[in-house]
């Protein structure tokens, strides 16, 4: 039974809330060895021990949150193109293709990766948490983009364009109590909440009123929407388009 068949009722709000035009796909979240045993070879990974947690898969993208202790390894394993977005600040002891870098990351960064195998071995002495959104071979449907307004090249108050490539856009949101988008056309795009908030959000001439937990993972089609935080907590959370 997917995710859809769960909760039909909770996940057609989801998609209206954060702006897909069409049904999110099946939704898939566990933890640990349940990890590694569901990634098939040149996945994300093939041997992720306990600190990974898979948020979503679907044919598109693959989304795996990570938290290594410190000293925490993960060992080499074969990953696809992907962006991670750090979760807090951290060191690594990073190794691909035969050399190991000493990489410092702090919270709200994100950094693009080609498919390399690589290991990761958390070398501060603090927990490192980071989100990676791995892009599979399945080409996205048509539009890439919706028609619509796009967001001006100056980003409206409360979005911060994190990264900005070839492949992906990576856009941090922050949505005080009150506060409102315009509306905007939307790519292909995945999103994950970073605090716990609820939106009014219209898509497609109809609205919904949806709340969302930090750690929440969705994706949605292109399609123009806007969003209202009607909640009493501040929203936060982020944006990867897909390009191609």
């Amino acid at each position: 039974m997917n995710g859809w068949q769960r909760n039909d009722a909770r996940a057609f709000a989801l998609f209206l809330a954060l702006g897909g035009c069409a049904p999110a796909t099946e939704e898939a979240e566990t933890t640990g060895e349940e990890v590694a045993e569901e990634l098939p070879a040149g996945g994300v990974a093939e041997a992720v021990p306990e600190p990974g947690r898979l948020v979503f898969d679907n044919d598109y993208v693959r989304v795996i949150e990570f938290s290594l202790q410190p000293g925490q390894e993960i060992p080499r394993h074969p990953g696809l193109k992907r962006v991670a977005y750090s979760l807090s600040d951290y060191r690594l002891d990073w190794t691909e293709a035969g050399t190991t870098t000493a990489v410092e990351w702090s919270a709200g960064e994100a950094h693009w990766h080609d498919a390399l195998e690589h290991a990761a071995k958390n070398a501060g002495e603090t927990e490192a948490r980071y989100l990676t959104v791995g892009r599979k071979a399945a080409a996205l449907p048509e539009p890439l983009v919706s028609e619509g307004p796009a967001l001006p090249a100056v980003q409206p108050e409360g979005v911060r364009i994190v990264l900005d490539t070839d492949d992906v856009e990576v856009l941090e949101v922050t949505l005080s109590p009150g506060a409102r988008q315009p509306v905007h056309s939307g790519r292909h795009r995945f999103v994950y909440s970073l605090s716990d908030y609820t939106l009014d959000f219209t898509c497609g001439g109809e609205s919904a009123k949806t709340s969302f937990s930090a750690g929440d993972g969705h994706w949605h089609e292109a399609g123009e929407h806007c969003a209202e935080n009607v909640g009493e907590t501040t929203a936060r959370y982020v944006v990867f388009g897909l390009k191609r």
